[in-house]
């Protein structure tokens, strides 16, 4: 899986938690998402959702973007109510 291999080299070359890392483990979620993998979309949305709260905050434009993923990722699978619940915290 070539977004798989892009993670997997940037989490060793830049660090799990640099940004541009942060950035190929969302486009895998979204891919991952989109090919109905629902919950290896949502464990790889929420790990980014995750360090993009800690590291800029939750007001952030990235940790919101980042948060409407998983929240898209968790209805995708049929969690609606985990959906909501990222949405509105």
């Amino acid at each position: 899986d070539l977004l798989r291999s892009a993670v997997d080299v940037r989490a060793r070359l830049l660090g799990p938690d640099d940004p541009r890392t942060l950035d190929a483990r969302d486009a895998l979620a979204t891919g991952y998402r989109l090919a109905g993998r629902h919950a290896e979309a949502v464990d790889l949305a929420a790990v980014v959702a995750d360090v993009r709260r800690r590291d800029l905050g939750p007001a952030d434009v990235a940790t919101l973007a980042a948060r409407t993923a998983l929240a898209l990722a968790q209805a995708a699978g049929g969690h609606l109510t985990a959906a909501v619940t990222v949405l509105d915290s």
